[in-house]
Protein backbone atom coordinates (compact mmCIF):
# COMPACT_ATOMS: atom_id res chain seq x y z
CA UNK A 1 0.00 0.00 0.00
CA UNK A 2 2.74 2.79 0.81
CA UNK A 3 4.56 1.77 -2.45
CA UNK A 4 1.74 2.27 -4.63
CA UNK A 5 0.84 6.24 -2.46
CA UNK A 6 4.30 6.87 -3.20
CA UNK A 7 3.73 6.18 -6.94
CA UNK A 8 0.72 7.91 -7.19
CA UNK A 9 2.81 10.77 -5.44
CA UNK A 10 5.68 10.46 -7.71
CA UNK A 11 3.32 10.26 -10.70
CA UNK A 12 1.53 13.54 -10.46
CA UNK A 13 4.07 16.22 -9.22
CA UNK A 14 5.32 17.03 -12.32
CA UNK A 15 1.81 19.17 -13.28
CA UNK A 16 1.07 22.13 -11.73
CA UNK A 17 -2.80 23.68 -11.93
CA UNK A 18 -0.45 27.18 -10.98
CA UNK A 19 3.10 26.62 -12.36
CA UNK A 20 5.88 29.28 -11.71
CA UNK A 21 5.64 32.34 -15.04
CA UNK A 22 8.62 32.36 -16.98
CA UNK A 23 9.72 36.00 -16.97
CA UNK A 24 9.92 36.66 -20.56
CA UNK A 25 7.01 35.06 -21.35
CA UNK A 26 3.99 37.04 -23.47
CA UNK A 27 1.18 36.35 -21.65
CA UNK A 28 -1.38 38.04 -22.91
CA UNK A 29 -1.03 35.98 -25.84
CA UNK A 30 -2.79 33.41 -24.91
CA UNK A 31 -6.44 32.60 -25.59
CA UNK A 32 -8.76 30.44 -24.14
CA UNK A 33 -12.27 29.75 -25.43
CA UNK A 34 -14.59 26.73 -25.15
CA UNK A 35 -17.94 25.61 -26.47
CA UNK A 36 -20.23 22.69 -25.09
CA UNK A 37 -23.03 20.30 -26.22
CA UNK A 38 -25.57 19.00 -24.14
CA UNK A 39 -26.78 15.53 -25.10
CA UNK A 40 -29.75 14.14 -22.24
CA UNK A 41 -28.23 14.62 -19.00
CA UNK A 42 -24.22 14.63 -20.27
CA UNK A 43 -22.22 17.66 -21.16
CA UNK A 44 -19.75 17.72 -23.48
CA UNK A 45 -17.05 20.50 -23.11
CA UNK A 46 -14.14 21.11 -25.81
CA UNK A 47 -11.51 23.82 -24.87
CA UNK A 48 -9.40 25.57 -27.48
CA UNK A 49 -6.26 27.44 -26.97
CA UNK A 50 -4.30 29.35 -28.86
CA UNK A 51 -1.63 32.42 -29.01
CA UNK A 52 0.50 30.48 -25.89
CA UNK A 53 3.48 28.12 -26.75
CA UNK A 54 2.71 24.70 -26.85
CA UNK A 55 1.87 21.93 -25.13
CA UNK A 56 -0.92 23.16 -23.50
CA UNK A 57 -2.55 21.26 -20.07
CA UNK A 58 -6.08 21.72 -19.37
CA UNK A 59 -7.50 21.58 -15.99
CA UNK A 60 -11.24 20.71 -14.88
CA UNK A 61 -11.73 22.01 -11.48
CA UNK A 62 -14.29 21.23 -9.17
CA UNK A 63 -15.48 23.98 -6.70
CA UNK A 64 -12.84 22.92 -4.25
CA UNK A 65 -10.52 23.36 -7.07
CA UNK A 66 -10.19 19.45 -7.03
CA UNK A 67 -9.45 17.93 -10.68
CA UNK A 68 -12.55 16.28 -12.25
CA UNK A 69 -10.08 14.31 -14.80
CA UNK A 70 -6.12 13.47 -14.71
CA UNK A 71 -5.35 13.51 -18.03
CA UNK A 72 -4.39 16.82 -18.22
CA UNK A 73 -3.37 16.91 -22.38
CA UNK A 74 -7.00 16.36 -23.21
CA UNK A 75 -8.35 19.44 -24.34
CA UNK A 76 -12.40 18.21 -24.01
CA UNK A 77 -14.51 16.85 -20.77
CA UNK A 78 -18.14 15.05 -20.28
CA UNK A 79 -20.03 15.20 -17.21
CA UNK A 80 -22.92 14.84 -16.07
CA UNK A 81 -24.98 18.18 -15.65
CA UNK A 82 -24.26 17.15 -11.56
CA UNK A 83 -20.81 17.10 -11.86
CA UNK A 84 -19.55 20.03 -14.15
CA UNK A 85 -16.56 21.80 -13.48
CA UNK A 86 -16.70 25.22 -11.59
CA UNK A 87 -13.18 26.28 -13.66
CA UNK A 88 -11.27 25.45 -16.49
CA UNK A 89 -7.52 26.24 -16.51
CA UNK A 90 -5.14 26.38 -19.20
CA UNK A 91 -1.82 26.62 -18.73
CA UNK A 92 0.89 26.38 -22.11
CA UNK A 93 4.87 25.32 -21.39
CA UNK A 94 5.79 28.51 -20.62
CA UNK A 95 3.49 28.58 -18.15
CA UNK A 96 1.06 31.55 -18.70
CA UNK A 97 -2.45 30.75 -17.31
CA UNK A 98 -5.89 31.34 -18.56
CA UNK A 99 -8.68 30.40 -16.23
CA UNK A 100 -12.47 30.25 -17.56
CA UNK A 101 -15.27 30.52 -14.37
CA UNK A 102 -17.32 27.65 -16.32
CA UNK A 103 -21.11 28.36 -16.10
CA UNK A 104 -23.05 25.87 -18.24
CA UNK A 105 -26.48 27.47 -17.27
CA UNK A 106 -24.87 31.04 -18.48
CA UNK A 107 -24.99 29.13 -22.01
CA UNK A 108 -28.93 27.68 -21.99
Amino acid sequence: MNVTILFFLTLFTGVNANPPVNPSADCSRLEVSYTTQTVGDQVNIDVRASGGEEPYFYFFLDKKNNPLTWDFKKSNHSADKSNLPKLIRVVDSKGCTKTIDFNESANR
